[in-house]
Order: C-alpha cells, then sequence, then structure tokens
C-alpha cells in the first residue's frame, strides 16, 4: 500500500503544481491577482500537503471498490468535484474578488485532473499488481 501512496503522490503533486503554475500565470492572475503570493509563486509544500489528504480519501473511500478504469475515472471525478466544488464557491462565497470564472473553470478542471490521474494511479497499480487481488 506505501507504493501506491508514493506513486500516486508523485503524480497528484506533480501535475497540481504544473496546473497551478499554468492557470496562476494566466486566469488566477488575472482575476485574483490581488490575493496571490508575489509572481504568482507556488508553493509546493502545500500542494504536497493537499494531495496527502486527497490520496489518502481516494485510497481509502474509492479505491477498493475500483473494478474498471471508467469507474475509477467517474468515481474519482466525482470525489474532486465535491471536494473542488466546496473549496471554490466557499472563496467565492467569502472573498471579494474570487470571480465566478475561476469558480467554475478550477473546479471543472481539477475535478478531471484528479478524475484522469487517478485512473492512471489505478492502471499502474493494476500493472504493477500492488494491490491485493480483489478475486
Amino acid at each position: 500500500m506505501s507504493k501506491i501512496f508514493f506513486i500516486g503522490l508523485i503524480i497528484l503533486t506533480a501535475i497540481d503544481i504544473i496546473w497551478l503554475d499554468i492557470l496562476g500565470k494566466t486566469l488566477y492572475k488575472t482575476t485574483i491577482g490581488k490575493n496571490m503570493h508575489p509572481k504568482g509563486h507556488i508553493k509546493p509544500f502545500y500542494c504536497l500537503i493537499i494531495n496527502i489528504i486527497l490520496l489518502l480519501t481516494l485510497l481509502y473511500f474509492l479505491y477498493p471498490q475500483f473494478q474498471s478504469y471508467s469507474q475509477a475515472f467517474w468515481q474519482s471525478t466525482l470525489l474532486g468535484l465535491s471536494i473542488f466544488s466546496i473549496h471554490n464557491f466557499s472563496c467565492a462565497a467569502v472573498f471579494r474578488v474570487w470571480s465566478h470564472t475561476v469558480t467554475c473553470i478550477d473546479t471543472i478542471s481539477r475535478s478531471l485532473i484528479f478524475g484522469g490521474s487517478s485512473t492512471n494511479l489505478y492502471a499502474i497499480v493494476q500493472y504493477l499488481q500492488l494491490f491485493p487481488s480483489k478475486a
């Protein structure tokens, strides 16, 4: 199980940092730039913490139920939608400069990225046979 965790942590954190860097320079900077770190820098430590929590949730609640790639994708995407919509809509409710565009794009894109990343992790785990057989 620890191999699954570390492989997943690397995949999710790398994709998260790349994605946030791309959005940080474009969407976030133009819409919520006043709330960002100087020069739009991302703090990888916080991405790591977020992805540890996401991965633990995924492995505990969903991974044992996966029986196909499509199920892995859709259940992970739904989990991502729940998590990211809570975050984004809470920010929209609280912060004056949180835009509708950021709320929608970030929620949808990060949910799909989480679903895709989780499906890739499922594929790697299946290929390497890292998880006990479900039979």
